[in-house]
């Protein structure tokens, strides 16, 4: 009942903390970045993809929310999030949760939604979400790789999916978008350097959705 109270009204834990009785609402500050075991679950999220989806013979449509962050590091209720939370339009919540190892934090990805109908692109993709890049917290960071997961919407079922080829790195802030053929195509935002900086990305990079292998197009 707490977290479809924090998705309705996207309340602030700020003030929640206010609200019941925690008086160091308003001094709680940490100097470590570190994740804090006593922040409050929180859905005013930064960097969290929202994806429009319409399961063929439902209700539909539902908005698929994925990861996002709440507040800066160092703040008592910082967290990025690694749940999926579905809501329709009669106001069901539907709360995915995913142990760490399976799905780790993100925020600031492109969910690239492949629908059922599209024959260009491998059936195994097809009704689900593909989750790209994403700030994530830095121990899982690795500059010379990018991040992929697949959402599969048949059943909720999340799994990385490995590529190949020339790809862009750790990415944030981009831009994806799905061309015919099952081309995937990567632009803007911001991928890290070796000294864990995030510096504008020049490049368009192209993933081949059949192939699984990023080529670099400009």
């Amino acid at each position: 009942p707490f977290l479809e109270y924090m998705i309705k009204t996207r309340a602030d834990p700020y003030f929640v903390r206010e609200e019941f009785g925690d008086e160091h609402a308003f001094d709680k500050y940490s100097v470590s970045e570190d994740k804090d075991p006593t922040a409050v679950w929180s859905f005013a999220r930064m960097g969290a993809s929202t994806s429009v989806y319409s399961r063929r013979f439902s209700s539909g449509p539902y908005l698929i929310h994925i990861g996002g962050e709440h507040d800066a590091g160092g703040w008592p209720d910082f967290l990025i999030y690694n749940d999926v939370v579905v809501e329709d339009l009669q106001g069901n919540i539907w709360i995915y949760a995913y142990p760490y190892e399976v799905f780790p934090p993100t925020d600031f990805h492109t969910a690239t939604i492949i629908l059922e109908e599209r024959n260009d692109v491998p059936s195994t993709l097809q009704d689900g979400i593909l989750i790209i890049g994403g700030i994530c917290y830095s121990e899982v960071r690795d500059f010379w790789r990018t991040p992929i997961y697949h959402l599969d919407l048949s059943n909720m079922a999340i799994f990385p999916v490995t590529a190949k080829g020339d790809e862009p790195g750790w990415i944030r802030d981009h831009d994806a978008s799905l061309l015919s053929g099952g081309r995937l195509i990567v632009s803007g935002g911001k991928v890290m350097d070796e000294k864990g900086s995030f510096l504008p990305n020049t490049n368009v990079y192209e993933l081949n959705l059949w192939t699984l292998t990023w080529t670099q197009s400009m």
